[in-house]
């Protein structure tokens, strides 16, 4: 495993050397190596290791919670447009649009034809935010109203999940998979809201009252797993 973490670092670093003079972003170097790494160390069946794949969903949830600290309500609010409207409509639009070539132009089933639709309108805020950072885009116009789709995008993975959930073992109708969605998802949110309000919050403030930098960050990897 040593060799195996050395090795792809080392790797990592020669090939965003090389992509980095040639003026393309670091995560297409990342992709290479990933790749390579795989066919250096016959890696392809470990996609199906269980163990691996849990350590492995640490990395997005390491990033919506670093997207999280830099993000505020206050933030939102001044970014509603390009959150709620724009993003709304860029998931809407784009899912409408693949929903009717996948079901009418390409004859697949209703339900997974809505499946599909649902999982193109969605994009990686890694890969984007990295593209948009690297080249200083994301202060721009252009770069807050991709940042404001991603949160909308974001925020939709949790509906988006729990449709398909919900029609993985409902053989009803789209609209009954629908409703019983957005029960769960008040249901959800006044859960969580009542958990950070108060459970979250005394926890945290007792910990912020003992100033110590190591209490505070093993709270938070804590939360975070």
């Amino acid at each position: 495993m040593l060799s195996i973490i050395v090795t792809t670092l080392l790797l990592s670093l020669l090939v965003n050397i090389v992509i980095r003079k040639i003026h393309l972003p670091t995560i297409i170097g990342y992709i290479i190596t990933g790749t390579a790494i795989a066919y250096l160390f016959n890696l392809h069946d470990t996609v199906r290791n269980h163990d691996l794949k849990e350590i492995a969903e640490f990395g997005v949830v390491f990033l919506m919670f670093t997207i999280g600290l830099e993000f505020s309500l206050g933030h939102l609010k001044r970014m509603k447009y390009e959150v709620f409207l724009a993003g709304s409509l860029q998931i809407i639009l784009t899912s409408s649009i693949v929903y009717v070539f996948s079901y009418y132009f390409l004859g697949l089933e209703q339900n997974s034809a809505f499946i599909i639709s649902l999982v193109v309108s969605l994009s990686s805020t890694a890969i984007v935010l990295k593209l948009l950072n690297d080249n200083g885009e994301i202060s721009r116009r252009h770069g807050q109203r991709s940042l404001g789709i991603l949160i909308m995008q974001d925020i939709a993975v949790i509906p988006i999940l729990l449709i398909i959930g919900f029609m993985s073992t409902n053989t009803g109708s789209i609209s009954s998979v629908l409703q019983d969605m957005f029960i769960s998802v008040f249901a959800l949110l006044g859960f969580l809201w009542l958990f950070g309000k108060y459970v979250l919050e005394p926890f945290l403030t007792q910990i912020l009252k003992t100033n110590s930098d190591e209490l505070f960050v093993g709270s938070i990897l804590f939360l975070e797993l």
